[in-house]
């Protein structure tokens, strides 16, 4: 069971998930562990919370319009792996401000040079996660059971394309 799963089966929602608050313990195979629960909520599944809380380049698009749920974790999970699997943000600009106006549209692009080479099933995982209307994002649970995570993602690995990827990081 993944960190997020967990979090979320105990009604937590982080709220500020970014890759300053993901750790990786070489003790225990490589664990994921997540940090930072400064601004974690305990939430009641049937009412949305309002807090701003989180970080420009991760933050979910529902957190600005002010109503959001557990689920802005999941778009926040959905944006570290396109930064991880790209070596770009989805949403770029010269300060916070352009950044979150174009998180508040949520568009973003999963096409050129890096992501042609990447699988469907990747992109959808991503384009799952980052559904702008949460009601139709995946959770938790369904993203562990997601094809591409399922797949074992370790079989193949492009070393062109992670140099590539590390230089646009």
């Amino acid at each position: 069971m993944s960190a997020i799963s967990y979090c979320h089966e105990q009604n937590v929602a982080h709220r500020d998930l970014k890759p300053e608050n993901i750790l990786i313990d070489p003790k225990q195979k490589g664990a994921i562990k997540v940090i930072d629960f400064g601004t974690a909520h305990l939430f009641d599944p049937q009412k949305s919370m309002h807090q701003m809380y989180g970080t420009a380049y991760y933050i979910a698009p529902e957190i600005l319009e002010g109503s959001y749920d557990e689920k802005c974790d999941l778009w926040s999970i959905g944006v570290i792996l396109y930064i991880m699997l790209s070596g770009k943000p989805p949403f770029s600009g010269k300060n916070d401000s352009e950044i979150l106006s174009k998180v508040a549209s949520g568009k973003y692009s999963l096409s050129g040079d890096v992501w042609n080479r990447r699988s469907d099933d990747l992109k959808d995982l991503i384009k799952s996660l980052m559904e702008k209307d949460p009601k139709k994002r995946i959770g938790a649970r369904e993203a562990m059971s997601h094809k591409w995570i399922q797949r074992k993602v370790h079989n193949e690995f492009d070393l062109t394309l992670a140099k590539k990827t590390f230089l646009n990081l």
